[in-house]
């Protein structure tokens, strides 16, 4: 390493099946300044980012993925940014390489984050931040904790450092739609009550909407002497209506699961053991 200041890497293995445990455990063994931690399974990406926080003792933090997309040359830029007296440096990437899917969930990502915390530009998970901020993650209680939302949260003065982005290098990535739409979702209930409300004032527009539908039946059958055909017209409304109806619980229940999720207590991670230089055997 060619910084001149004092510093730890903290690497996090996710219940990897390939070599990266090994190879980890060898650089804590040759160098005091990498600790190795090893889950007990995959956790996921926020998790492992957390369990790698919860360690993390120097006065700046800096987070990234172990796939070099964000090279290590560009942790310079980072730190300037604290430098300039900013809580939180994150990486606006110069131009992106990922694949559409990524692309995709990043852009509502970055949708979400505008409209629930007010930030601008294409924000990334590579950012340095200060130790104040680390600290009070670490206290949450909370259970999917959205570390960049997080420290929003916090109040986190933040920046965006233009910085390089590289191809990946080997393997795939295990963000699938699935997990995509998942985190999305996750971000949304996890620091906002705005579904909810939106629930609620549609369902007094659409309640509006149906109160006058009725009100017309009722002046053409009995003032207007029209006679009312219509088992199809029924039929679409009640099919548009249960729809609305089961998107809204929908919504609701993702809440609820948010509840049942938190009052179960569960860890969000557990660590089976951290590695580094004098104690080999881990603890």
């Amino acid at each position: 390493m060619s910084l001149k200041i004092s510093y730890e890497i903290i690497m996090v293995d996710d219940g990897s099946r390939d070599r990266s445990l090994e190879i980890m455990r060898r650089l804590s063994d040759q160098d005091p300044n990498v600790i190795a931690i090893t889950l007990t399974r995959n956790f996921g990406q926020h998790p492992a980012i957390a369990a790698g926080l919860s360690q993390a003792g120097g006065k700046m933090v800096v987070i990234m993925d172990a796939d070099l997309q964000n090279p290590p040359e560009e942790i310079p830029k980072l730190l300037q940014g604290l430098d300039q007296g900013y809580d939180l440096a994150f990486g606006v990437r110069k131009e992106r390489k990922d694949n559409l899917l990524r692309r995709l969930g990043s852009f509502f990502a970055v949708l979400i984050l505008k409209k629930f915390f007010g930030t601008s530009g294409n924000i990334s998970a590579f950012m340095a931040v200060r130790q104040q901020f680390v600290e009070a993650f670490n206290a949450c209680p909370e259970r999917n904790k959205f570390f960049t939302g997080l420290f929003t949260w916090l109040g986190a003065r933040s920046i965006g450092v233009e910085v390089e982005h590289s191809a990946r290098l080997s393997g795939q990535t295990h963000y699938s739609l699935r997990k995509l739409v998942q985190l999305l979702v996750t971000m949304t209930v996890s620091f906002s009550e705005y579904p909810l409300r939106l629930t609620s004032r549609i369902g007094f527009l659409v309640s509006l909407l149906g109160l006058a539908l009725a009100l017309r039946v009722v002046i053409q059958k009995f003032l207007l002497q029209v006679e009312i055909p219509g088992y199809a017209s029924l039929f679409a409304a009640v099919v548009f209506f249960g729809g609305v109806q089961l998107l809204f619980l929908g919504i609701i229940g993702e809440y609820l699961a948010r509840v049942h999720i938190e009052t179960r207590r569960r860890p969000d991670y557990l660590v089976r053991a951290i590695f580094k230089k004098g104690n080999p055997l881990g603890r």
